[in-house]
C-alpha cells in the first residue's frame, strides 16, 4: 500500500502505519492540549494509545497466524485510523478455513480481555460498580487497565457484526459458502454489509460521530469491491471440465532472483532477454522471499531511467505460494485471485521453484487438446 511507512517485521510480516495515522495521533495530542492534561495524565494518554494499537496489531497478527496454518501468506499488516488491516495474499477457497482466520483476530481480543480481567482482579477493582469508578478517573492506572478491558471486549463485539468485508462478515460469508457457492455467498453477505453502512452513516452523521461515518462509507465501497472482485474472477475461473495436471510437472526449479539491495539493472536486463514476467526478490542473509518486482515496475523504473536505483525501492511486498501437490488448474486459480504475476512453488514450506500464469494456461490448453 503506498503512502505507509514500515515499523518492523515479524514472522517475515512486515508491519506498517499509513500517513493517515497521524491523524489521530494529533487529534489525542489537541485533546491533552484542550484538556490541560497534567504530566502525569499525558503520560497515561501515551501509554494508552501505545497499547491500543498494539492491541489492533496482535488482532491482526491473530489473523495472520492462522491463515500461516493454511499455507497463506500475508503480505502486510498495514496500521489504519480506522483500525488495522491484515493483507493476505488470498483468502482460502475452503469456507471452514475461512471461518477461522476471520474467527482468529477477534478470539485475541477475547484473550487479552482475559488477562485484563485478571490485573483488575489482582488489584481489587472487579466489581462492576468500582470499574464504572474507574472510568470517571480515566487517565490513571487503574482507569487505563479498565478502560482497555472494555476496549477489547467492544473490539470483539463490533468486529463481529456481520457487515462484510469486517470479520463477522466474513464469518458471515463463510457459513453461507457452507450451503451455497461462493459468488452467492459473498453477494448476500456484501448487500447486508452496506445496508449495515448506511445505518452506521446515518446514525453517525445524527450523532456526528464521524468516525463511525466514516467506518461506515469504508464499509460500503469495501464490500462493493469484494463482492465485484469474486463476480470478476468467478468469470474467468478454470472449468471443472479441464484436466488435473500436477504442478509439479510445470514448474521451474531453476529461477532467478535478487537482493533489494541490489539495483535495478539487473532485473531490467533479464526482463528485456524475456527471461521472466516478474522476479522474486530474496533477503541474503536469512534467504526468506519478500515480494515480487513486477513488469509494470520493471517498465516504470525503465521510463524514469532509474537502473541504477536499488530494487528495494520497486519491489511489491509478499510472496504467492504454491503447494506442489497442488494441481495446474487449482495454481491457476489461486494466481487470478492475487495480484502476483509468478508464484514461488514450495513443498513441506521450502521453496523448490517457480512458475507464472501463461506457463499454467500452456499446460492446460495443451492437456486439453490431447485428450480430444
Amino acid at each position: 500500500m503506498r503512502g505507509t511507512w514500515h515499523l518492523f517485521t515479524y514472522k517475515q510480516i512486515p508491519v506498517k502505519v499509513h500517513w493517515s495515522f497521524l491523524l489521530i495521533l494529533g487529534w489525542f495530542g489537541y485533546v491533552a492540549l484542550s484538556e490541560e492534561l497534567s504530566a502525569e495524565e499525558t503520560g497515561w494518554l501515551i501509554v494508552l494509545v501505545f497499547a491500543m494499537f498494539s492491541f489492533v496489531v496482535m488482532h491482526e497478527f491473530g489473523h495472520a497466524l492462522a491463515a500461516l496454518r493454511y499455507g497463506v501468506h500475508t503480505r502486510d499488516i498495514v496500521l489504519l485510523p480506522i483500525g488495522g488491516m491484515a493483507r493476505l495474499e488470498r483468502i482460502p477457497e475452503n469456507p471452514k478455513q475461512e471461518l477461522v482466520i476471520a474467527l482468529a483476530g477477534p478470539f485475541v481480543n477475547v484473550g487479552l480481555a482475559f488477562l485484563l480481567l485478571l490485573v483488575i482482579w489482582f488489584f481489587g477493582i472487579g466489581s462492576f460498580i468500582e470499574i464504572k469508578e474507574q472510568l470517571d478517573g480515566l487517565l490513571t492506572f487503574k482507569g487505563v487497565i479498565v478502560l482497555l478491558f472494555v476496549m477489547n471486549i467492544g473490539l470483539f463485539v463490533f468486529n463481529l457484526i456481520p457487515a462484510f468485508p469486517m470479520d463477522g462478515g466474513r464469518v458471515f460469508r463463510a457459513l453461507l459458502s457452507m450451503r451455497t457457492s461462493r459468488e452467492i455467498a459473498t453477494k448476500w453477505a456484501s448487500s447486508v454489509g452496506q445496508i449495515l453502512a448506511i445505518v452506521f452513516f446515518i446514525y453517525g452523521s445524527s450523532v456526528q460521530h464521524y468516525g463511525l461515518m466514516m467506518i461506515g462509507v469504508f464499509i460500503f465501497f469495501a464490500a462493493k469491491m469484494e463482492y465485484e472482485s469474486i463476480k470478476r474472477n468467478s468469470k474467468v475461473e478454470p472449468s471443472d471440465s479441464l484436466p488435473l495436471i500436477p504442478i509439479r510437472q510445470v514448474y521451474r526449479s531453476s529461477f532467478k532472483h535478487y537482493s533489494p539491495e541490489a539495483e535495478m539493472l539487473g532485473p531490467i536486463q533479464a526482463f528485456i532477454r524475456g527471461e521472466d514476467p516478474a522476479f522474486l526478490i530474496r533477503e541474503d542473509t536469512t534467504g526468506h522471499f519478500l515480494g515480487v518486482l513486477s513488469s509494470d515496475q520493471i517498465l516504470k523504473a525503465i521510463e524514469a531511467c532509474k537502473e541504477n536505483e536499488p530494487i528495494r525501492s520497486f519491489y511489491d511486498p509478499g510472496v504467492l505460494r504454491l503447494d506442489v501437490h497442488l494441481s495446474a488448474r487449482e495454481a491457476l486459480s489461486l494466481m487470478r485471485s492475487s495480484i502476483y504475476q509468478i508464484a514461488l512453488v514450495t513443498d513441506e514450506e521450502q521453496p523448490v521453484g517457480v512458475v507464472d500464469e501463461a506457463a499454467l494456461r500452456r499446460a492446460i490448453l495443451l492437456a486439453k487438446r490431447c485428450i480430444q
